[in-house]
């Protein structure tokens, strides 16, 4: 069973509500998207001066923000990912790091708590995890694999901006979520969203599925994942009975699912469910309908 090391990250926060707020994805406190909006755009700016991916920089920077190092450093890593030219990084990381210092002090100044209030804020969600957590592993395991979960895992908790998200570095063997004091949707408990990311931290390590592209296989994880969760949840009546709530769990967790993928996904479970072919057959075949491969 996996033990997990809970983590109150309050640094990681402030990175974390950063890239939230630089993807323009969906913030529920006005309050952080009013305080990083400035700072964040001129970075954007830079960035797209540069003709950079912004999603992979900012998804390696939150994910390197979960370890120790400076933000210089952190940031030079994934302008290189971002596929900046090794000429440019260095005064282009340089110049952000400092724009992430400004906001590093801004939201010190505007919620200068935060370090004391996390541990607090996480205490509901790690005694929910210890109730149901253990029983929803050992479903998803029955399910796939055993193996598929990782033996231990960070799990960094980070102030809420959402009203839920979090996400996963397999390399590094953390996860992250959004402390919340309650389930915003009682029909997807937030222990879900963890044994989400606990068992896309476990397919997600290196070489974990060899019959599928490495570059697909974060999202063909992240996707499969979906249904299985929901179905182990639905043994231990932490989901209502009746047709799982797919469409709804997509767009809490993935956020990035269109009614496209979702059609897959539902598509993909309703004909590996009664087929009962092995796992890592299962997710090869929504590989091909996700990437129409020949």
């Amino acid at each position: 069973m996996t033990k997990i090391k809970w983590i109150p990250n309050a640094p990681g926060s402030v990175l974390y509500a950063t890239a939230v707020v630089a993807q323009n994805q969906f913030v529920a406190d006005a309050v952080i998207d009013q305080l990083l909006i400035g700072p964040v755009s001129d970075i954007n700016s830079q960035l797209g001066m540069a003709d950079l991916d912004l999603a992979r920089f900012w998804n390696r920077l939150v994910a390197s923000g979960f370890e120790s190092g400076e933000d210089a450093a952190r940031c030079e890593q994934a302008l290189l990912e971002a596929e900046c030219s090794p000429l440019s990084a260095d005064t282009l990381a340089r110049n952000i790091a400092g724009k992430l210092t400004d906001i590093r002090l801004a939201f010190a100044e505007r919620f200068p708590k935060l370090a004391e209030q996390l541990p607090l804020r996480a205490r509901p969600l790690q005694d929910a995890w210890n109730e149901r957590g253990p029983g929803l592993l050992r479903a998803i395991g029955q399910q796939a694999h055993d193996s598929l979960l990782p033996a231990r895992a960070n799990v960094h908790l980070v102030g809420p901006v959402r009203g839920g998200g979090g996400d996963v570095d397999p390399p590094r063997q953390n996860a992250w979520i959004e402390a919340l004091l309650t389930n915003n949707d009682p029909t997807l408990p937030e222990v879900l969203r963890v044994a989400w990311l606990l068992a896309r931290l476990g397919l997600g390590r290196d070489r974990a599925n060899r019959m599928i592209d490495q570059q697909h296989l974060p999202t063909v994880a992240a996707l499969a994942l979906v249904p299985i969760v929901l179905h182990a949840g639905q043994e231990l009546e932490l989901v209502a009975p009746g047709p799982l709530p797919i469409p709804a769990a997509l767009e809490r967790w993935q956020q990035t699912s269109g009614p496209a993928t979702v059609a897959i996904v539902q598509d993909w479970w309703q004909q590996w469910t009664p087929a009962e072919m092995p796992f890592p057959v299962a997710i090869k075949a929504l590989d091909k309908m996700l990437y129409a491969q020949p």
